[in-house]
């Protein structure tokens, strides 16, 4: 299932048309994106969606033998609610 599934079924279930739709999926979706770079974002019953940093580390190149440095960069992470698992659908 992508995006625009989605789109499709929430526009099918309310009766909203799809561009009204579309334009909140895509809104919800860059608020979540932005705020989980500052803080964490929690949606009860569904998950916990956070970053983590990710240590920089030396590798050498395999055929050269030159030493390489990855910076440490931020994560994305999603933790699904204790629930999310119990529920019927």
């Amino acid at each position: 299932m992508n995006q625009k599934d989605i789109i499709d079924i929430v526009a099918e279930k309310t009766g909203y048309p799809k561009y009204y739709v579309r334009d909140i999926v895509t809104k919800t979706f860059d608020v979540i994106l932005e705020e989980m770079f500052i803080h964490p974002v929690t949606i009860r019953g569904f998950g916990k969606f956070f970053t983590k940093e990710r240590k920089g580390r030396y590798v050498i190149h395999p055929e050269t033998g030159e030493k390489i440095i990855y910076p440490s960069k931020l994560k994305p992470i999603l933790t699904l609610s204790r629930s999310l698992p119990d529920k019927e659908f």
